[in-house]
């Protein structure tokens, strides 16, 4: 409930409406009294009150703008602190005005830094190792009574350990958030921490970071920080995994700190200098990975190896040199050279002899020249050896030979027939001439094609359908998802003579660089039958191209006015043409990346209200049960400057996307009911959700605090949306059953609204 504080106060600043007071009641009127009760009260008394319950949490203030980062504790500094142990707050506008507002803000700062100051000098505070009087210093540990496991790791004593209550969980979060093993790895107590895992301390807790809202270090992240090695053993012995982030960077702001080695696995080991658990680690990462972090996995390893490459930790680079995957190998490779390793670059390209190059027959001719130990001929190939690959195979095998050689004059010949070969390819596809096409393509070694522009984009660009169908068969299947990892003119290199020289080679390559996306290529040629006709190719990679394409044509509506009973009425389609674009790219991604693929295609749909275009995803096979946030596709529904339409809300229901979804402060916060009372246009659209079952008298959480949907609805200026809630029985907070009155009051009771600087009042 406390990391919600700071949100609500937010929220309440946004308008100075006030549910439950009287319009004679000004916001100035309010803040007068407030004032007058702040200055009569002892925040000394009160903080003596509080430590005598028990109740260590202090008040901050902050002025809004991105929270946790700007709160701030006055009157006292503290080592460690998080949200979650904050009991009082003061949320101001950076920008202050009225006489009121000044004199009430003055107030406030007063009575906290009071309060502060005289809870942290109490006796039965219970964190004065981390908390003093500013200007003051810490105790140096905690020296009160041991009644946890986390008191006792504060003590820094193991012999305390035997002082904790039979019974107690050596798991349980204190009021910071924090469990005795984090406490023991925040003091770098390695032994404590040992002792507590051996006691059954769970490695794999970690403690809130500063704002609360995101997990802090992983107790085993801090543990090889430590260089612990007893520590690491004891922890992956009982069970910790090197998964998600190491922590270690989450509370940081610049730049540089984020992408410090310690922040992901990897780069921490390196700079720890425990290639021993590489391995393993990205056995852990691979396995834990969620969703689109695959990606991540393998970027952090790349980064560590270079880490390592570049410091020279020899074991490391090793171990790390077979983990390389994805993305452009000749970058690898050239890097390698570049650090005069050779030995490691002939290993690299050993081990991905089948998709070094930009097609599977030019990386055979890399493997020839690295497995004879030509290290310029490498080079040569990396460089410029992209179309080789349209070589007829007897010219190709000779070429190999000259790799194998280091024959630079024999493959700069070889480089030239191959380039002659795609002009010629590129001339028969831009006249029309499919026949032409087709011969000079079967007579090609290898026409799949990775990395690089490749027949196919040419044909898309300025083929035909026909065309693209009947060179299918040569191609399939084709990854479009592969395109563009490599720039051929990413590594020009003088070195060579025969070759650098040749203006038409870089004309060409240029060229080659600059052309989109097949699919892409056929929607910028407003050409559907294209389009379909990729289908033949049997790709993957293609639902970027829908997503894009929708995004570029979803119409823009105006946020104001933020009520309009009219959205129902607003089209449920593009035009006709822009329709028959979409049909094809929603069949070309069904069929090769799958309906689910359509997720984000499906967010514009649902923000213009296309529901003819919902309705043909859903077709496709998209299952909205199936969907992996279905918490963004209500807010897609339901934002300010969407159509949020009834029927499509309907369509959603009906489709199954959930509206029960867990609530994640990171990513949601509120239910479909809260975000269509807060943002949808459209009143009749609340209807929709609590016929398929939401309650309409919901309590809101993270926004304001215990408010039910009317009083949302009033607080955002929304009296349509207010009275279409009371049709369907909402009421206001005033008029709860004593139930939810009581869940409501025990929402807002953490709340001093005396600090609140504006008309709200308990």
């Amino acid at each position: 409930m406390l990391r919600s504080v700071p949100v609500v106060l937010f929220s309440l600043l946004i308008s100075t409406a006030c549910t439950g007071q009287s319009s004679a009641q000004t916001v100035e009127h309010v803040l007068r009294q407030k004032t007058a009760r702040l200055k009569a009260r002892d925040p000394g008394k009160e903080a003596a009150s509080a430590a005598t319950r028990g109740d260590s949490r202090l008040a901050a203030t902050n002025y809004i703008g991105p929270m946790p980062s700007g709160w701030s504790l006055p009157g006292v500094s503290c080592a460690v602190w998080t949200r979650l142990a904050i009991g009082k707050w003061y949320v101001a506008d950076d920008v202050i005005t009225s006489k009121e507002e000044v004199t009430h803000g003055e107030a406030v700062v007063r009575f906290v830094n009071r309060y502060n100051q005289a809870l942290v000098d109490r006796p039965a505070f219970l964190y004065p190792e981390l908390c003093a009087r500013e200007g003051k210093r810490p105790k140096a540990r905690y020296t009160g009574t041991v009644r946890t496991y986390a008191e006792a790791a504060r003590s820094a004593d193991p012999a305390m350990l035997a002082s904790v209550p039979a019974g107690a969980d050596i798991n349980a979060r204190d009021p910071l958030g924090h469990t005795a093993l984090n406490w023991a790895l925040y003091r770098s107590d390695g032994e404590m921490a040992r002792l507590l895992v051996e006691r059954g301390a769970d490695p794999s807790v970690r403690p809130p970071s500063s704002g609360g809202d995101y997990d802090g270090p992983a107790p085993l992240a801090q543990a090889v920080r430590m260089k612990n090695a007893a520590l690491i053993a004891t922890m992956l012995d009982r069970g910790a995994r090197f998964s998600g982030a190491t922590g270690l960077c989450v509370d940081r702001r610049e730049p540089e700190q984020l992408t410090a080695p310690e922040c992901d696995w990897i780069g921490l080991l390196v700079m720890s200098g425990r290639a021993d658990l590489l391995e393993r680690a990205v056995r852990d990462r691979r396995a834990t990975a969620i969703a689109g972090e695959q990606a991540a996995v393998q970027g952090e390893i790349g980064s560590g190896f270079t880490r390592a490459l570049d410091t020279r930790q020899e074991d490391a680079v090793i171990r790390l040199l077979p983990l390389l995957e994805g993305g452009d190998p000749s970058f690898w490779v050239h890097r390698l050279m570049k650090a005069g390793r050779f030995d490691l670059a002939r290993r690299y390209v050993a081990l991905h002899a089948e998709e070094l190059g930009r097609s599977k027959a030019e990386s055979t001719l890399w493997a020839v020249a690295a497995q004879a130990g030509q290290e310029d001929a490498l080079v040569f190939l990396a460089n410029y050896g992209g179309e080789l690959n349209l070589l007829p195979q007897p010219r190709l095998g000779s070429c190999g030979t000259a790799a194998s050689r280091g024959d630079i004059d024999a493959l700069a010949t070889c480089v030239r027939e191959a380039a002659d070969r795609r002009l010629r390819i590129e001339a028969r596809i831009k006249a029309g001439d499919t026949p032409g096409l087709l011969a000079l393509a079967r007579e090609a070694t290898d026409l799949h094609e990775y990395r690089r522009a490749t027949i196919v984009d040419v044909v898309a660009q300025h083929g035909t359908a026909a065309m693209m169908r009947a060179l299918a068969p040569l191609v399939a299947p084709v990854r479009l998802d592969r395109f563009h990892d490599q720039s051929q003119t990413a590594f020009p290199d003088s070195r060579f003579p025969q070759i650098a020289s040749w203006d038409g080679l870089l004309a060409l390559k240029q060229r080659l660089d600059s052309f989109p996306r097949a699919a892409n290529a056929a929607v910028e040629r407003n050409d559907p039958a294209l389009v379909a006709s990729l289908a033949a190719l049997k790709p993957t990679g293609v639902a970027p191209a829908l997503t894009n394409y929708m995004g570029r044509i979803e119409p823009r509506i105006p946020m104001e006015p933020l009520e309009d009973s009219t959205t129902e009425a607003l089209p449920n389609a593009p035009d006709a043409d822009k329709m028959a674009m979409i049909r094809s790219l929603v069949q070309l991604v069904a069929t090769s990346d799958g309906p689910q693929a359509m997720e984000d295609a499906l967010g514009s749909a649902i923000r213009a209200g296309w529901n003819d275009v919902i309705r043909l995803i859903l077709a496709a096979g998209f299952r909205g049960d199936r969907a992996q946030r279905p918490d963004q596709l209500w807010h897609w529904w339901s934002g300010l400057s969407n159509a949020c339409k009834p029927s499509t809300g309907e369509l959603l229901t009906s489709a199954g996307v959930r509206i029960d979804y867990p609530l994640d402060a990171r990513l949601n916060g509120e239910p479909p009911i809260w975000l269509v009372t807060a943002g949808c246009k459209n009143p009749a659209s609340a209807a929709v959700l609590v016929r398929a079952g939401a309650d309409v008298n919901t309590l809101s959480g993270l926004e304001a605090d215990g408010d039910t949907m009317v009083d949302v609805a009033l607080r955002r200026r929304k009296p349509l949306m207010a009275e279409a809630l009371r049709k369907l029985g909402g009421v206001t907070s005033a008029q709860l059953p004593p139930g939810k009155s009581s869940k409501r009051q025990e929402a807002r009771g953490d709340v001093d609204w005396d600090l609140v600087p504006n008309g709200e009042v308990q």
